[in-house]
């Protein structure tokens, strides 16, 4: 599938390979200083681009027509198999799909249900990507082996327990209260006459 513009090459394999692999040590002339080496773009020039681009054209197209024969060869297929065994055949995908959710579905269960207070809801989900095992003991075994390396709990003096209170002492209800109006504090102040 080459371009109207674009030249017809007519290289073997070594030849394509010697020209994309680019000039070698034997082809610098002697005594002179090695070049610095080209990109392959400019190695090759305009006809080498467009040799390139048709190639990836020609590849492109020849990876549809493939995926066409192979609906076209599924089809075929399907048309010697019986509606019951198409069903069949149908209910096992939807089959293997659904044992693949809830297994996933049970993995994410164990990791909720073990992981600490103080893991965060993307390590939950790393854990529960990454859980092995055939049983719910062998699944709850390996999320605390994982959220042990995973999300270990924190050291030091603070802790994810209940914060502390810092309370305050407040008045006595037995006592009176402490007038704060302040026209009526100012009639309580003595004055001189």
């Amino acid at each position: 599938m080459a371009d109207e513009n674009t030249p017809e090459l007519d290289l073997s394999d070594d030849e394509a390979e010697k020209l994309l692999s680019g000039p070698g040590e034997q082809d610098a002339p002697a005594g002179n200083a090695p070049k610095p080496p080209q990109s392959a773009a400019e190695q090759l020039g305009d006809p080498g681009k467009k040799a390139i681009d048709a190639m990836k054209a020609e590849r492109n197209s020849a990876r549809r027509e493939l995926e066409a024969a192979r609906l076209k060869l599924k089809e075929f297929e399907d048309q010697g198999k019986s509606e019951s065994e198409r069903l069949q055949e149908e209910r096992d995908s939807h089959k293997s799909r659904a044992e693949k959710a809830e297994a996933a579905l049970k993995r994410r269960e164990v990791a909720e249900d073990r992981a600490p207070e103080h893991a965060t809801p993307a390590q939950i989900r790393a854990v529960a990507k990454r859980l092995a095992g055939d049983t719910d003991e062998e699944l709850e075994k390996d999320a605390d082996e994982l959220f042990a390396l995973l999300a270990p709990a924190p050291t030091g003096s603070k802790t994810a327990s209940r914060p502390k209170e810092r309370l305050r002492g407040g008045s006595e209800p037995d006592e009176d209260v402490e007038e704060t109006d302040p026209r009526k504090l100012a009639a309580l102040i003595p004055r001189r006459q």
